[in-house]
């Protein structure tokens, strides 16, 4: 049997998530209300959210790459 290592996915925050997108934080917030956008995750132990980057990876992706 083949080892396959387990890779973890990154984790982005809001800022980032801003630059990555060229979006601002309203826009954001608004594409996800209408389920158009990933939704963030809540890092355990803290007040932060943070977005997946494959999910994020995968929306950008599906809008034909960042403009």
């Amino acid at each position: 049997m083949a080892f396959s290592p387990v890779i973890e996915d990154s984790f982005l925050d809001l800022e980032t998530v801003k630059q990555v997108t060229s979006l601002s934080k309203t826009t954001i917030y608004s594409l996800i209300a209408e389920g158009k956008f990933p939704q963030p995750v809540k890092i355990t132990g803290t007040r932060r959210s943070a977005w997946r980057a494959s999910e994020l990876n995968l929306w950008i992706t599906s809008q034909g790459g960042v403009q």
